[in-house]
């Protein structure tokens, strides 16, 4: 692999149960201003009943990026054989998105309750972040 360009991150919403990931993007707020929402463990993705485009990224078990797709338009249907995760946000936040063969990281940054009593203080926890390496 040749040397790696500035990598990207984004904050995450993990989606494990069926029911969120059955729901994925629609009607979740939580997903605004660029945040990825990851589905795990999923392989397949569907835009009915979306309003609006959206970036998609099939992910192996490995973090290698198997296929992604930009701006997928309402009703359609994607799945990608081999994927252990499907990454997804709303396109109208930017072209910037993962290509197929970037490597992905999740990282969970939390607080547990005994540091933040140390600290005098709870804090909420972060959410988890996607970080892309580059090649």
């Amino acid at each position: 692999m040749g040397a790696d360009k500035e990598a990207a991150s984004y904050r995450c919403v993990i989606a494990s149960s069926l029911t969120a990931r059955l729901r994925g993007l629609l009607g979740r707020k939580a997903c605004a201003a660029g945040e990825v929402l990851v589905l795990a463990p999923c392989k397949s993705v569907h835009t009915f009943a979306m309003s609006e485009d959206i970036h998609v990224s099939f992910v192996g078990a490995d973090g290698r990026v198997l296929a992604s797709h930009r701006n997928v338009r309402p009703r359609r249907l994607l799945s990608c054989k081999g994927a252990a995760m499907v990454l997804e946000r709303r396109a109208r936040f930017g072209a910037d998105w993962l290509s197929t063969g970037d490597e992905i990281a999740l990282a969970a940054h939390c607080l547990t309750k005994n540091d933040a009593r140390e600290q005098g203080k709870l804090q909420q926890a972060q959410r988890p972040r996607l970080t892309r390496r580059e090649k």
